[in-house]
């Protein structure tokens, strides 16, 4: 994947990169209250483009209206409240996918879980991926998840994220080093 909004990875409002998540409670709420808003707007065509967690700034785009319903294995579709907790069906249209991946990956935004930092977040035009940038070990950690078209559902991906830089089993993934942005490929 290689989506037009990967130009760097420094923050949103051009300030130098600070190290470290938001701060104790604050990242996670943030990203949170971003994958509520996924979920409450995007069927009238509302797209995340950016999120970062250090200015705790984020970035929408409004495009044409995506009135696919995700399908979840329990809960109302149609009920955009339905959506935390459950991993949507493989089928679900790529906001769903992204609303899920950003609840299941909040927690990383806060004190950096296992010394794993969330930092950034990027979203391809039309919600067809997304990379998640992870501080760890003084580098910076790029994944590539694909939300339109997945094989299957995003089930557990926080504790996959968790998994992949406990076990080191990161350090097997790399598809590219670029220096200090390490790119893992499509993990999740």
């Amino acid at each position: 994947m290689t989506p037009a909004t990967r130009a760097s990875y420094g923050p949103l409002d051009g300030s130098a990169p600070k190290p470290g998540p938001a701060g104790p409670a604050e990242g996670a709420a943030f990203v949170g209250r971003v994958a509520d808003i996924i979920c409450d707007h995007s069927r009238a065509g509302l797209e995340l483009r950016s999120l970062d967690i250090a200015s705790m700034s984020v970035s929408f785009h409004q495009n044409l209206p995506d009135a696919r319903v995700p399908l979840f294995p329990y809960g109302d579709a149609t009920n955009p409240a339905a959506l935390p907790g459950w991993a949507p069906a493989a089928c679900s249209p790529g906001w769903a996918h992204l609303a899920f991946l950003l609840w299941e990956v909040a927690p990383f935004a806060d004190n950096g879980a296992g010394g794993v930092a969330l930092m950034q977040v990027h979203v391809a035009e039309g919600v067809r991926a997304s990379d998640l940038a992870f501080s760890f070990a003084g580098r910076m950690w790029v994944i590539e998840v694909a939300l339109e078209g997945r094989p299957d559902g995003l089930e557990d991906a926080g504790a996959r994220v968790a998994e992949l830089f406990e076990t080191g089993e990161h350090l097997k993934l790399v598809k590219e080093d670029r220096g200090g942005m390490v790119v893992l490929g499509e993990v999740l």
